[in-house]
């Protein structure tokens, strides 16, 4: 885990247990949609974060600095309600081709670069559009969570 994702982490969680104290307090909960710029819906897990990451950096304005935690999939916790019921971004992820050996390449500097190689390197810059809908799904309320960690209740006989 990067020192950058362990200080945001660590944030959060503090902002999330001093939000706690309240005694009506909870985590609001949003559904999470991501699509590509043709409107095809992104099925690959690890975009979902990265592109999470670029919507928080681009607009944390709009987002009126509020930090959120993603959960991969399709939910988003934030301690603070955003602000709105529905919102909708467009990002930009680029993608930087690498031009790193595979482990293939020739040990012979004389020698020319294997198929593998050169496919890697000709690679071109390539970047992607997304689309981000995000949508207010509810609150979790503190009260309800000590409950469910505290597990069912029993009956008691007298």
């Amino acid at each position: 885990m990067s020192t950058h994702l362990k200080l945001k982490l660590s944030k959060l969680v503090d902002e999330i247990y001093e939000k706690l104290k309240e005694k009506e307090s909870g985590v609001s909960v949003a559904l999470v949609a991501l699509f590509y710029e043709d409107g095809h819906p992104v099925d690959g897990k690890g975009t979902g974060r990265r592109v999470l990451d670029r919507v928080h950096q681009t607009y944390k304005m709009e987002l009126e600095g509020r930090d959120f935690a993603y959960d991969g999939e399709k939910s988003l916790f934030i301690v603070v309600a955003l602000p709105g019921n529905k919102l909708d971004f467009t990002v930009v992820l680029e993608n930087i081709s690498s031009n790193r050996s595979t482990g293939n390449s020739s040990s012979l500097a004389d020698e020319s670069p294997n198929e593998n190689d050169r496919k890697r390197l000709k690679r071109p810059y390539q970047s992607k559009t997304y689309k981000v809908e995000i949508s207010y799904a509810g609150k979790i309320l503190v009260q309800a969570i000590a409950q469910a960690l505290r597990g069912p209740r029993t009956l008691r006989r007298p």
